[in-house]
């Protein structure tokens, strides 16, 4: 099972997003008894690689997208970009609400029409929010409940589009 992990760098300088990422990741390999291998720029771009196309076809062959939604996704263009790419590939998107984003709450940014697009996007899909774990310690009883579910959920979406797919 292939994933892509799309964030803001902003988010990440305490490497919070990264722990997460990595957290949800081991879940995920528990959960399936599978081999995951979730796509996370810092960690699987190499030295002299051209990261753009690496980004853009790593999309292509997810299974699934994981958006990790913040202030910063709506205004970082590679963040926008990713998700729209996911879109167009038909990778299961699966937003995760990560901080408060005024671009969900109704205060668009008007200068950015991709932002809106997305926002509006996102505002159709069901997503899970981790807004109360974020500054819980991520191996808390409650952060672990949390990726269990969600885990066991995105499992269970991959194993309903595989059964659709092979009928």
């Amino acid at each position: 099972m292939r994933g892509f992990w799309s964030y803001a760098r902003n988010d990440n300088k305490s490497c919070k997003i990264s722990i997460l990422k990595d957290a949800f990741e081991q879940t995920l390999i528990e959960v399936t008894g599978d081999e995951v291998d979730i796509y996370m720029d810092t960690t699987h771009i190499h030295w002299g690689e051209e990261w753009e196309n690496a980004i853009k076809s790593n999309i292509a062959i997810s299974d699934f997208f994981i958006a990790i939604l913040s202030p910063s996704y709506f205004k970082r263009h590679h963040c926008l970009l990713e998700f729209e790419l996911a879109i167009q590939h038909n990778v299961g998107i699966f937003p995760l609400y990560y901080r408060k984003t005024p671009d969900l709450e109704g205060e668009e940014n008007k200068k950015n029409e991709k932002a809106i697009e997305i926002a509006s996007a996102v505002a159709k899909m069901q997503y899970r929010d981790f807004r109360p774990l974020r500054n819980k310690i991520i191996a808390s009883e409650e952060a672990q409940n949390f990726l269990d579910l969600i885990t066991e959920e995105l499992a269970n979406e991959y194993a309903r589009v595989n059964q659709q797919e092979s009928l």
